[in-house]
């Protein structure tokens, strides 16, 4: 009785004895003592957390500081030897209290990972404790010296000052130094063998402070786990790989954990988990080797626009993973964050060097539960979240490890087949009324319901509002290699539709003869259609993401469904195409059917059919073209398309702009240039009449594109006289030439052909009158009105003689003015000489009518003679303009010669902006320059600036610059430097110092001693020569 009382054993038969009673009841007053004994030593480690945790805020007070790291180094240093002295009294426990061997030691079977799996019916489980150990001995009455971590971990989450983190990284660096100087130690004196799996007192305190790090991670708010996290990587990069990897499965835990937990609302949150993630990975796995020392952007597997580049290896060169951790990540796969799925792609990239035969075998023995967490119950009962999720993760392993998952699999096929049924649904494709109480997502990610008709209602997010939706970002730090690209979050029902449409590019991509060759009466054969149906649908939907992800499956379907040899082709052929052609023309007709009407237009459609006409360009002929270019002609009447309210008011322009991007793709179409540059003219014309206006021009963009498709006909319209010496042509010639997206046509225009094009009608009148001043024996005299008008200067533009014809038009209006008061005195006096001769001679009257009768003619003559000599003059300067017959040329340099001459200018400085050896590699150019530099014709413009029109000053500014550039780039040819001393013969409004900057800084310190004598011999040339002495003086200087 008093056995089963006391919860006794008994011992067979025999009675229990008083000396094992009375033990048992010592013994219990044992464990009475021992609670008390509990609490004073609960209060004592509550003494000693809260002396450290003031010790680490002292140290964020100036006055302290010091003082304070003094003290918590020597608390480290005290921790750290008295754990390592009496390492016999301390034990390591497991979570329930008991006894446990060193922690994943390699000594335990490979089974034995099994036990520390932290997951559970497919779901990871929080995570267990570790890093827990009984202190006996002379430590068990004591304080436990672990309470220092737990005060060093609360001081590295300490976001508030920067001076405790500080201090936590010091006291923790004191910590490695002091376990580094131990190990020298015990190897020294052999204390420790290799054989040893005991560990010794330093990897206790680092194993239970990385327990207490990875606690923090999961209990603390996200404001305190950044120093936490880099406390972590810290102490795995100083303890090295061998160490850690015994905690590999808990680390990775906990990292996963933070990205998982991290708040939506939060972006830096989940970038910085992700991160940390990341850092994590490549410690225990690193990545491929292509990866490293690469700063190449890594986009994930799933991206749309990813090509198609299967990395194969001929080895298992997987890295080693245990089964723990492989469970835990393959757990998450179908996670329903968009955030952990890319990170467990992303590892299993690392683990597997990203390679697909790796990731096979890694995963081969897990195809079961794989299958579980793919195909749980029917796809239509499921959750939008949990939709997208498996979706996802299925179009992930048959797009990495089709092996797993082959294209028979009635599990497949099944899910496919119901995918394929919903969304055809969702689209009004087809019907069904077993769907009528199931929620679908049609091609533009908005839920629709049979019940309603297919009538669009709000579109479901993935939360409460978009604004939390994450952008897409990059990931870049030292301790991983590569740039990685992590996609944007997308609203859970476009997120379905890509994640549907790159399961099926992963199918096709994996399975390309079963796809295509199967018979229509299989199961692969009956849902070829409608994937192909899908993928036509979708391009002109309004995701850009769901429109990218169609054309991407489209483009290696065409790809992979060329037969035989012409698998190379771009997918364009039908003979030999394994999609048969009706089918193609069934799915692009409704897209083409809208083209006819353009009211039909819309941007979604028109972003389609561009898609299309890059993937089936071969399909379509010239009438395509003539067709949208009359569409295009209806968007310059505004008045008759904003009163159609066909659009959202400012769509309009869009709307155009789209049509415009067509003719980049479309083939042969080079007769469009001169229509679509006049199109865009006058629809930036009437451009301010939509609104809300554009504030820059949408058209030129497509434009660019357009052109750089035929560079050759763009050349050839542009450069006329007539169109170059129009600024409504050349400013817009000007512009596209700027744009970076018109490389092809800067490249077309530095030709040899366009070259000497642009110098034919650019420069042609100017070095023409060059070359007749050389070939003509007139010798140069002093410069008239008509010498100069040959050289586009016409005294009449300047300032005084403008004011002097002023002051003539002046004289005119008050002549004129005076001579209407006149007539009107004439008029009142002539009405009263009327009422007055009809009452009685009154001679008085009639003597003042006669006085301004005569008024009035003088008033006459005197503005007749003043029109006469403002006629006169004018006379005078349209002679002087006129050249002298005796001029060395006929062709004078007119004001049209002179604008071809400045937008010559222009264009040569666009094309010497964006390639700088431009001068270097056209010597015709620079010799034309050259001689323009020389040439009297610029140096009388300058000198008669007043007379220029003020858009023609900056020519000697301009062949300046051109000089100096093309010296730069030619330093042995010193004769261009005492071509550009000539620019200071002559006073100048230009700022041209850095002309004098260039040559001080080229003759010191850029030529080389060769290339000075060259310069010396040059200048004693030009010292015994006849030249101007301003000239050798210049050149002195």
């Amino acid at each position: 009785a008093l056995a089963s009382m006391l919860d006794l054993p008994e011992e067979g038969d025999q009675m229990l004895t008083f000396t094992q009673v009375e033990n048992f009841l010592d013994k219990g007053q044992a464990q009475a003592d021992a609670v008390s004994t509990l609490e004073h030593r609960q209060s004592y480690n509550d003494a000693f957390k809260l002396i450290c945790d003031g010790l680490f805020l002292a140290v964020s007070k100036d006055e302290l500081r010091q003082e304070a790291i003094a003290l918590l180094k020597g608390l480290a240093t005290h921790v750290f030897y008295v754990v390592t002295s009496v390492r016999e009294n301390i034990t390591r426990v497991d979570s329930d209290g008991c006894d446990m061997e060193s922690f994943h030691s390699e000594n335990l079977i490979e089974d034995a990972f099994e036990a520390h799996n932290h997951i559970l019916d497919g779901k990871m489980q929080p995570l267990k404790p570790f890093g827990s150990f009984r202190l006996t001995g002379p430590l068990e009455s004591g304080v436990d010296p672990f309470v220092f971590n737990r005060s060093l971990a609360d001081s590295f989450s300490d976001n508030s000052s920067r001076h405790t983190q500080l201090a936590a990284t010091e006291v923790l660096d004191l910590f490695f130094e002091l376990f580094q100087l131990s190990s020298c130690v015990d190897s020294r004196d052999g204390t420790k063998s290799n054989t040893d799996t005991t560990s010794s007192g330093g990897e206790i305190i680092f194993e239970n402070l990385l327990s207490v790090f990875c606690e923090f991670c999961f209990s603390k708010a996200w404001n305190f786990k950044s120093g936490i996290m880099s406390a972590v990587l810290n102490l795995m990069n100083r303890m090295g790989l061998r160490w850690c990897k015994q905690y590999e499965v808990e680390v990775l835990h906990t990292a996963l954990f933070l990205v998982k937990n991290a708040p939506n609302d939060m972006s830096l949150a989940g970038k910085e988990s992700l991160k940390f993630f990341t850092q994590i990975c490549w410690f225990f796995f690193e990545g491929p080797t292509s990866w490293k020392d690469s700063k190449t952007l890594i986009h994930d597997v799933l991206c749309p626009t990813r090509v198609h580049i299967r990395s194969e290896s001929g080895e298992n060169d997987h890295a080693i993973i245990s089964e723990a951790s492989l469970t835990l990540l393959l757990s998450e796969l179908s996670s329903t964050s968009h955030l952990v799925r890319f990170a467990i792609r992303h590892a299993l990239r690392l683990i597997t060097r990203d390679t697909t035969t790796s990731l096979q075998t890694l995963l081969s023995k897990h195809t079961s539960s794989l299958k579980r967490l793919l195909f749980p119950r029917l796809l239509r009962t499921l959750p939008l979240p949990d939709q997208v999720a498996v979706i996802d993760a299925l179009a992930y392993i048959v797009d990495r490890a089709p092996g797993l998952l082959p294209i028979s699999d009635q599990n497949l096929l099944g899910f496919m087949s119901e995918l394929l049924k919903m969304v055809s649904i969702a689209d009004g494709e087809i019907s069904d009324a077993g769907f009528s109480s199931v929620i679908l997502i049609d091609k533009n990610g908005y839920a629709m319901s049979n019940s309603d008709e297919f009538k669009p209602k709000k579109k479901l997010q993935s939360h409460s509002s978009s604004v939390f939706l994450r952008n897409s970002f990059v990931l870049e730090d030292g301790s991983f290699e590569g740039r990685v690209v992590v996609p944007k979050e997308l609203p859970l029902g476009v997120q379905l539709r890509v994640s549907t449409l790159l399961l099926f590019r992963a199918l096709i991509r994996g399975f390309p003869d079963e796809f295509f060759d199967a018979g229509a009466q299989t199961q692969i054969g009956n849902i070829r259609p409608h994937v192909v149906s899908l993928l036509f649908r979708s391009l002109i939907s309004e995701p850009v993401e769901a429109v990218a992800a169609s054309s991407s499956t489209l483009h290696d379907a065409l790809l992979l469904g060329v037969s035989g040899d012409c698998r190379g082709a771009e997918g364009s052929g039908t003979k030999s195409h394994r999609l048969p052609k009706e089918l193609i023309q069934t799915c692009i007709r409704p897209i083409l059917l809208h083209l006819r009407d353009h009211t039909k237009l819309t941007l979604c459609l028109l972003r389609g059919l561009s898609r299309l006409l890059a993937l089936l360009s071969s399909w379509f002929n010239k009438t395509l073209g003539e067709k949208l270019l009359e569409h295009l002609h209806k968007f310059t009447e505004p008045d008759n398309i904003i009163a159609a309210q066909i659009w959202t008011p400012g769509d309009e322009p869009k709307v155009a702009a789209a049509i415009f991007d067509l003719f980049s793709l479309l083939p042969q179409a080079a007769q469009f240039v001169e229509a679509l540059v006049k199109t865009t003219i006058r629809l930036e014309a009437v451009l301010p009449r939509y609104r809300p206006c554009e504030l820059i021009s949408p058209f030129r963009e497509p434009l660019s594109k357009y052109l750089n498709r035929h560079c050759a006909s763009a050349s050839g319209f542009f450069l006329e006289e007539h169109r170059l010496g129009n600024p409504m042509y050349s400013d817009l010639f000007l512009d596209l030439l700027k744009r970076d997206e018109s490389a092809p046509l800067r490249k077309y225009m530095s030709g040899r052909e366009c070259t000497v094009m642009l110098l034919n009608v650019c420069f042609e009148r100017p070095l023409a009158i060059i070359r007749s001043e050389k070939n003509s024996a007139t010798p140069t005299g002093k410069t008239t009105s008509s010498s100069l008008a040959a050289y586009g200067i016409n005294q009449w533009n300047s300032p005084s003689s403008q004011r002097k014809l002023e002051v003539v038009r002046q004289e005119i209006e008050m002549k004129h003015h005076y001579l209407s008061q006149k007539i009107k005195e004439e008029t009142l006096l002539t009405k009263s000489n009327e009422i007055a001769s009809s009452a009685a001679d009154q001679p008085d009257t009639q003597v003042a009518l006669q006085a301004a009768r005569r008024a009035v003619e003088r008033a006459k003559e005197d503005l007749n003679e003043t029109r006469r000599a403002y006629t006169h003059e004018i006379s005078k300067a349209t002679f002087q303009v006129l050249p002298d017959k005796d001029s060395p040329t006929q062709r004078p340099m007119t004001t049209t010669a002179l604008e071809l001459q400045y937008q010559g200018f222009k264009i040569v400085e666009v094309l010497i902006s964006h390639d700088s050896a431009y001068l270097p590699e056209h010597n015709d150019v620079v010799r034309g320059f050259r001689w323009l530099w020389r040439s009297r014709g610029r140096h009388y413009r300058l000198l008669h600036e007043e007379e220029m029109p003020p858009r023609y000053h900056s020519e000697s500014l301009i062949l300046a610059k051109f000089l100096t550039s093309y010296s730069k780039a030619n330093p042995t040819d010193v004769d261009v430097l005492f071509d550009l001393i000539r620019i200071f013969l002559q006073p100048s409004s230009i700022d041209f110092s850095f002309v004098k900057q260039f040559l001080n800084d080229t003759v010191s310190e850029v030529l080389s001693s060769e290339q000075k004598c060259q310069v010396m011999q040059r200048f004693l040339t030009l010292l015994s020569s006849d030249g101007s002495d301003e000239t050798k003086t210049l050149s002195l200087q």
